[in-house]
């Protein structure tokens, strides 16, 4: 075919166009392919046990290279991984081109690693033990003893079931992490009958359980009451030089507090405003008030005006004959 005239260099540029998917596709599909060539079945077991060995080894290359980011062994990594599992396996192929399930497998791994942590978190209260020792040997002895009491004796193993959670403090969610966790817990739990697990998760989440942790408002407040009073300074015989300049800054704020009721008193008459009733009253009262005081202040100035106004006219001699 085209692709076996392809040189080494032009089958690496196959590698190349997406290194990344590339060798899960050959990874993949490898398994189907019929070797040319092989006169037995024990050649084409042999052709397949070569490709698996390279295969392998490509993924100590490929964690060195994503791990500590040496990516001049990408060359490496290509043959290894792509160019020569299929020069092994090179011939037919049965059935159609899959894509690679690993992309599934890897989301699933992730999820079951995180609600691992999350369990061992719990547990860890009772337990000194690692994520694996947990995964290997916890698990194992404990997804048995939490289903074969629903199974066996009905919704009257429930009591027994939920203490044994609450001593390791675990929650109905741990439950259903363990019972996947476990590699025959999917089998097991299916003999439970489902009026029993709907007992189960209705009397669960009726009672109340021990909190592994505490919460954050909690521990904030109880912070506050364990903590010592604060050491007020004895402040009784120390002079501040500030005085003058505080007495000066309260005089400011209380002119400002006089420009501002004035510029309050035309808010009633401003159409993008709606003030309230007992607000309008108020503002009607103390502009009456201004408003009475400003003229009697104005009649007296006047007084005043004309008194000075006949006290400076010269007088006028009377004529006389």
């Amino acid at each position: 075919t085209e692709n076996m005239r392809l040189s080494f260099s032009d089958k690496l540029d196959l590698y190349y166009s997406d290194f990344s998917i590339v060798p899960l596709f050959v990874q993949e599909n490898y398994i189907d392919n019929r070797p040319s060539g092989c006169e037995s079945s024990l050649e084409v077991f042999d052709r397949l046990s070569m490709a698996a060995d390279l295969i392998s080894e490509s993924d100590i290359v490929d964690s060195k290279l994503r791990g500590s980011q040496q990516w001049g062994l990408m060359p490496l990594h290509a043959a290894l991984s792509s160019v020569g599992p299929a020069f092994h396996v090179s011939g037919g192929h049965d059935g159609m081109y899959r894509f690679p399930g690993w992309l599934g497998q890897n989301s699933k791994s992730s999820k079951l690693s995180r609600m691992l942590r999350d369990v061992q978190t719990h547990m860890r209260l009772r337990v000194s033990a690692d994520k694996t020792e947990i995964r290997k040997s916890y698990i194992p002895a404990l997804v048995p003893e939490l289903i074969s009491p629903l199974a066996t004796q009905g919704a009257g193993g429930i009591s027994d079931v939920v203490s044994l959670m609450d001593h390791y403090y675990l929650t109905k969610d741990h439950f259903d992490a363990m019972v996947e966790l476990h590699l025959d817990g999917e089998r097991m739990y299916k003999e439970v009958p489902a009026a029993v697990k709907s007992a189960f998760t209705r009397e669960y989440n009726k009672l109340n359980h021990p909190v592994a942790f505490q919460t954050v408002a909690n521990a904030a407040a109880s912070k506050a009451a364990s903590a010592p009073a604060s050491l007020k300074p004895d402040m009784e015989d120390v002079i501040d030089d500030d005085d003058d300049a505080a007495v000066a800054v309260n005089d400011e704020g209380d002119e400002e507090d006089e420009e501002e009721d004035q510029s309050s008193d035309g808010l009633d008459k401003d159409v993008l405003i709606k003030m309230p009733a007992k607000a309008k009253a108020g503002l009607a009262s103390r502009a009456e008030s201004n408003g009475s005081s400003s003229s009697t202040r104005g009649r007296g100035r006047g007084r005043g005006a004309k008194a000075a106004s006949a006290t400076s006219q010269p007088r006028k001699k009377r004529k006389t004959t």
